[in-house]
């Protein structure tokens, strides 16, 4: 099935080590696999100007930051998870809408203050926020729908 995905280049360099799935994976992550100091810098550089984009999901944000996490383990530079959190919450403190509970997070103890933690909490207060917004449009457009409604009926008692 590997054999099937690959195109004519990469094919060629496997082509020796067919049958052999594990040794056509070596011959493929040896050949393709960038572990160079650029690639290295230039992950660490997106990393650390990472932020959040006006309308983008902080699931999506996070998302990212466990990309790159998982891609400079692969290049065999691992981040501790204090400092992936710490760049995480660093990543967010100007943003009004996590001001608060970022300032929260910072006061937990160190023990608690696990990716998995910081992350979970940072996804709930996006979703209460997300759930807050839709309810307030739902209560304008009620509103607005009876401003409609009392508008209608004021014209319908001026027309008689």
């Amino acid at each position: 099935m590997l054999v099937n995905a690959l195109g004519d280049r990469p094919l060629r360099a496997v082509q020796k080590s067919k049958n052999n799935p594990a040794e056509m994976w070596k011959r493929l992550h040896d050949r393709y696999a960038t572990k160079s100091s650029a690639s290295r810098i230039q992950l660490q550089t997106e990393l650390h100007a990472k932020k959040l984009r006006p309308q983008e999901e902080l699931t999506d944000f996070i998302d990212g930051f466990e990309s790159l996490f998982t891609l400079l383990a692969s290049m065999d530079h691992a981040i501790e998870e204090d400092m992936q959190v710490a760049m995480l919450l660093a990543s967010l403190s100007s943003e009004k809408d996590y001001e608060h509970v970022v300032a929260a997070l910072k006061t937990l103890p160190q023990e608690k203050l696990t990716w998995d933690t910081v992350s979970a909490r940072l996804i709930d207060e996006s979703k209460q926020r997300r759930h807050k917004r839709s309810g307030s449009m739902r209560q304008g457009s009620e509103k607005l729908r009876s401003v409609r409604r009392r508008a209608v009926n004021s014209l319908n008692r001026d027309v008689k």
